[in-house]
């Protein structure tokens, strides 16, 4: 689980979702995905589609504007979906930009993924763990 208890209320994070994985003997098209269950105190101001292989590894939480992982310079997939091979880990990974609203009660525990392969359209929820504390809060 990725966390951090450093947060302030007007803050922006990015945090990675679940990396996908094509286990089949078919391609597959990544769709979509969403957190299900977000924590009191964020919103979700949007989803982008990374790939991992520019951005040097996987952003699991960073600050928005973060010099350590400045998305800005990074190419966001999110426009169309995203092809899995067969029997492949994926290189693109899904990550949500989270806005700090006001104190912070509970952790993400579940995200769902849409994607389609020949043709029929499936969901599958999946654990989706994070959590974002503000500074000072003493929890």
């Amino acid at each position: 689980m990725a966390g951090n208890d450093h947060a302030k209320i007007g803050q922006a994070w990015w945090a990675a979702l679940p990396l996908t994985q094509n286990v089949s003997s078919k391609p597959l098209e990544m769709l979509d995905a969403q957190v299900l269950d977000l924590p009191k105190g964020l919103k979700i101001s949007r989803y982008a589609v990374f790939n991992s292989e520019e951005t040097n590894g996987i952003g699991l939480l960073f600050s928005d504007g973060s010099p350590d992982f400045p998305v800005s310079k990074y190419k966001d997939y999110s426009d169309g979906p995203v092809t899995l091979a067969p029997k492949k880990d994926s290189f693109f990974y899904y990550s949500v930009r989270l806005v700090v609203t006001g104190e912070v009660s509970g952790e993400s525990s579940r995200c769902r993924y849409t994607y389609r392969q020949e043709g029929v359209k499936y969901r599958q929820d999946l654990p989706c763990r994070f959590t974002l504390k503000l500074e000072g809060s003493g929890e």
